[in-house]
């Protein structure tokens, strides 16, 4: 026999413990920070490091580097390079860097409650 599923609104009032328990896995709910960037407008940046080897300055070695940053001023990839600039050896020859918006605003719906039932 194939459980049923929950349709329409759940009225905790005919179930207080059922209550006590959504508001304790509410308590507990915690949102992945990198989901809450998306949300504030932060994109997957993905950017190319070509620089020359410190030992050998005629080869090029590549480096790939990516994170949530805020196109189009990239403060986190600035601030990468910067970093790169002050403690690494080796001299940057370029840099070319993408960046893709994940979640657009009408993907996004934002939900008063979630419940499973088991």
């Amino acid at each position: 026999m194939p459980k049923k599923l929950l349709t329409g609104p759940i009225v905790f009032e005919d179930a207080p413990d059922l209550k006590a328990g959504f508001e304790e896995v509410r308590k507990q709910a915690t949102v992945d920070p990198d989901f809450q960037r998306q949300l504030a407008g932060y994109s997957l940046t993905t950017a190319e490091i070509l620089y020359h080897f410190p030992d050998h300055p005629g080869i090029l070695q590549t480096f790939i580097w990516q994170d949530y940053d805020y196109a189009p001023e990239l403060p986190a990839l600035e601030k990468f390079l910067e970093f790169w600039r002050n403690e690494i050896e080796a001299k940057i020859h370029s840099v070319t860097a993408t960046s893709s918006r994940l979640l657009k605003p009408k993907e996004v719906r934002l939900a008063a409650d979630v419940l499973s039932y088991n």
